[in-house]
């Protein structure tokens, strides 16, 4: 929740009693950053579970650490649950649109990305003459709306581009970028070069076709009634001829490419080839728009949701929990296990690490971008502390696929001369096809033998 513009967190911890007796009285303490802050008390009856929720707090902006813990009993292993949670950070994006241009030409843009949650979108509108290195570095999405690149700044684009970042490049009717050799090679990013302009507002409209839904960007409309981009109408789009290794990620009833794709560095780059406002299509008064844009958006940005604790067998990403977007990715990092223990991660071997303890793991990067350590929660799995016994019958029919079990036991069924007749039915067929089969093998192994005499 929020309170006077704070992120609230409101824990709540949950415990089982897996024995025979009633717990009275237990402890749950609520520790955060390993200072216990709140202790509640609860009844539990024998097996069953009961809950308590504990005071808000507003975590720290690197994250607080936090520990459900209750008193020491016979399993001591499942008595403290761990967890990491911090304030939910936006992801920047910068709308660059052409010198003197109205405010109308990055309305629809504008107004779609500020209403995402999840993640949550901190966006700014500016003139592509303001594109300066300080502006990209404060930024995780750039996005080119109709606007023409001089030979800089494709150059700092394509640097930023190197680094991690995201480019959105919309093609509308002004945007123009260098030719080759024009410009340095560090700014060759597209994934095609906009080319002629194609009509089709005299006669039927283009419509959003083949979509490519394995993509991280078509991949939530997947399912049925979950959006349908054919209702859109495309009037104008740029003709363009993708480079060797781009990705057509959509195109139109025609062929031609709507969506492409170019990893660049350690960043990528999109090009919608139609524009982004009403000027040459409908698509921003149809429900798929505000969705495709933040995904689009949360794409471009390496964006991923952090879980707020992991299970032990599991693995992390050190590479991808120690970057920035937008920044070059440190070479040398280092995971701190809960036990004391550092692990270094050079680059040349494996970059993740599994989860072998309970307890906070910690990713540390060093450099002059390196971003600050990041902390991970690791748990055990709790399904495995419940030690009661299980029904035989349960375990036979888990392991045959009989329900109950019975048959497959053995265990006091009686059955009837009839019955125990039918079951062994089929064993008579097996034989005599034995039979058969040996029959016709001596048959032909002697008419082999005369035919070599």
């Amino acid at each position: 929740s929020t309170f006077s513009n704070q992120e609230r967190v409101t824990v709540t911890g949950g415990v089982a009693n897996h024995g025979a007796k009633a717990v009275a009285n237990l402890e749950i303490v609520l520790e955060l950053d390993g200072r216990a802050v709140q202790t509640e008390r609860v009844s539990i009856e024998p097996n069953s579970s009961a809950s308590v929720s504990f005071a808000p707090f507003s975590p720290s902006a690197q994250g607080t650490r936090g520990t459900v813990r209750i008193g020491p009993d016979a399993l001591a292993a499942d008595n403290a649950f761990h967890f990491v949670v911090a304030p939910r950070q936006p992801l920047r994006v910068l709308i660059a649109e052409r010198p003197r241009s109205d405010r109308e030409a990055s309305l629809y843009l504008s107004r779609a990305l500020s209403l995402g949650e999840d993640p949550a979108f901190a966006v700014s509108v500016s003139s592509i003459d303001g594109l300066t290195v300080d502006s990209l570095q404060r930024a995780s999405v750039v996005v080119l709306n109709d606007a023409p690149v001089t030979p800089l700044t494709a150059e700092r684009l394509g640097g930023f581009v190197a680094r991690g970042g995201g480019l959105l490049v919309a093609t509308g009717e002004r945007a123009a970028w260098p030719a080759p050799g024009t410009a340095p090679a560090a700014a060759d990013i597209l994934p095609a070069a906009p080319g002629q302009t194609v009509d089709r507002s005299a006669g039927a409209s283009a419509r959003l076709g083949a979509l490519e839904y394995g993509h991280p960007i078509f991949e939530p409309f997947r399912a049925a009634r979950s959006g349908d981009f054919s209702s859109a109408r495309v009037y104008r789009y740029r003709s363009v001829a993708p480079v060797k290794d781009a990705q057509i990620v959509a195109r139109f009833d025609d062929g031609a490419p709507a969506l492409l794709e170019r990893r660049v560095g350690n960043g990528r780059v999109l090009m919608w080839t139609s524009s982004l406002d009403l000027q040459w299509s409908d698509l921003p008064l149809k429900s798929v728009f505000l969705p495709f844009l933040h995904r689009m958006a949360s794409t471009l940005a390496g964006y991923r949701e952090q879980p707020l604790w992991l299970t032990v067998g599991e693995v992390i990403e050190p590479a991808r929990s120690a970057s920035v977007p937008g920044q070059t990715r440190p070479a040398s990092r280092l995971v701190l296990t809960p036990g004391g223990e550092r692990v270094p991660l050079d680059g040349e071997g494996p970059d993740v690490h599994e989860l072998l303890e309970q307890g906070f793991y910690e990713v540390r990067s060093e450099g002059r971008e390196a971003a600050a350590p990041v902390a991970v929660a690791s748990n055990l799995d709790f399904s495995e502390s419940d030690l009661s016994s299980m029904d035989p019958q349960d375990v036979v029919a888990g392991a045959t696929g009989r329900a109950g079990g019975a048959a497959a036991a053995g265990t006091n069924v009686v059955t009837t001369d009839q019955e125990r007749e039918r079951n062994q039915r089929i064993w008579w067929y097996l034989m005599f096809a034995a039979m058969l089969a040996l029959g016709a093998e001596t048959f032909a192994a002697g008419r082999l033998s005369r035919a070599r005499v």
